[in-house]
């Protein structure tokens, strides 16, 4: 498991994966390529349900401030294979 603050996620690629969030419920989340989406705080653990890599980027901005007004919430989003960006900003996520 791991964790994410607010964030925007870009899909790179179709995203088809499976969810567990800390209480053990798991769901099936699905995305399309070029899809972009805010989410709220999470803690989850996703595995890749589908042949094809899982790529996107992540933006978590460093001042909540700066999120958008009634932004939508995305079920989740895989990275536990980040690279960070410069000063922790972005994540690129390939699964």
């Amino acid at each position: 498991m791991h964790s994410h603050p607010e964030s925007l996620i870009i899909n790179l690629t179709d995203y088809n994966g499976r969810v567990t969030t800390p209480d053990g419920k798991t769901s099936e989340v699905h995305a399309k390529a070029g899809s972009v989406s805010w989410r709220q705080a999470l803690t989850h653990a996703v595995e890749n349900i589908d042949s094809p890599p899982m790529e996107g980027l992540i933006v978590e901005p460093k001042n909540p401030a700066s999120r958008p007004a009634g932004g939508n919430e995305l079920a989740t989003r895989a990275c536990p294979n980040t690279v960070e960006a410069s000063g922790g900003l972005a994540r690129s996520a390939r699964r």
